[in-house]
């Protein structure tokens, strides 16, 4: 992930993936457009469920390898 002032530009194994700009209009920035001002965390999880999020999936298994995560600023 590629953070500034002005945009953020996701990747994944070095290619880009998503790319998210800052607007100009102080109405969109109002209404909530770029929230990325302030401190964030990250998160991996696999948020597997069906349409009733309380119904167990017993016989499900889930598993996530993740090789490696490479955070600098």
């Amino acid at each position: 992930m590629e953070w500034t002032l002005a945009y953020i530009v996701m990747y994944v194994d070095g290619k880009i993936t998503g790319t998210f700009l800052k607007s100009d209009d102080s109405e969109e920035i109002e209404g909530g457009q770029w929230t990325f001002d302030r401190p964030y965390y990250i998160i991996h999880n696999q948020s597997v469920g069906d349409d009733n999020w309380n119904t167990p999936m017993l016989n499900a298994v889930y598993e996530t390898e993740i090789d490696w995560i490479k955070v600098y600023q």
